[in-house]
């Protein structure tokens, strides 16, 4: 059952974190200009049980171009593209674990997948809530429109994230930011080698893992335990088909 509510509080705590970032400099390969930051006026959070529920959604979504001064640019193009008949559309990712689709939450009064129209970035992310045996963990996958593919199209995870944004947590910035640590390192998943930040917040009661995949970008939170185990090198995403 989809519900809906509004996310300004979330917005605007995302900007006051950011807020107390230094923006440094940097001469890294694959570095892009800087995205608009601005907060859309209007911003909404649905929530699913089921991947399908999630599906359906994004296919039954309307939007035109005009709707952009209100929703942003990136939620009206992401949802004008993957609704598009033209079948260059963006991948739809979904998580899974050893092959299968991750199992989400069952919990009374909690949903299993939210969807968010400006998150972080102000861009689009789907949130998967997802409990792998006794273990919890968020993966949140950023819902990009072709313009963005080449900034996640880099071989660095510092760099992917500066190409979104220069005052986001980064690994000489974070102390600024409130964390207690950002550093790169080398994670599998989906079967390959990939360039991810680790960031531990200033509590360190969670971690999450920052890096770019494919045509997207993903952020995995759950215990440092979890995010130092075998289950992120079970973990992968495949793209949930829109007819």
């Amino acid at each position: 059952m989809k519900k809906k509510i509004l996310s300004f509080l979330m917005c605007l705590s995302l900007v006051f974190v950011y807020a107390g970032c230094h923006s440094p400099g940097s001469t890294d390969s694959g570095l892009m200009p800087e995205k608009n930051t601005d907060t859309p006026s209007m911003t909404q959070t649905y929530h699913f049980d089921s991947y399908e529920e999630l599906a359906a959604f994004i296919q039954s979504n309307t939007v035109s171009a005009q709707d952009k001064a209100e929703w942003g640019e990136d939620y009206v193009d992401y949802i004008l593209e993957a609704t598009s008949a033209s079948g260059n559309r963006p991948p739809l990712y979904f998580p899974c674990y050893e092959g299968e689709p991750v199992p989400l939450r069952r919990k009374e009064g909690f949903s299993g997948i939210t969807f968010m129209t400006a998150e972080l970035y102000n861009l689009p992310w789907i949130w998967y809530y997802a409990r792998i045996g006794e273990e919890e963990l968020t993966i949140k996958v950023a819902c990009l429109s072709r313009k963005d593919f080449a900034r996640v199209e880099v071989q660095s995870a510092s760099v992917a994230v500066r190409n979104f944004g220069r005052r986001a947590p980064n690994i000489d910035n974070y102390e600024a930011c409130g964390y207690q640590s950002v550093s790169e390192k080398t994670i599998q998943f989906s079967g390959a080698e990939r360039s991810a930040l680790y960031l531990v917040p200033g509590n360190a009661q969670k971690a999450s893992l920052q890096f770019a995949y494919g045509k997207t970008m993903v952020i995995i939170t759950g215990s440092p335990a979890v995010l130092n185990s075998e289950i992120i090198g079970s973990l992968s995403l495949k793209e949930l088909g829109l007819s």
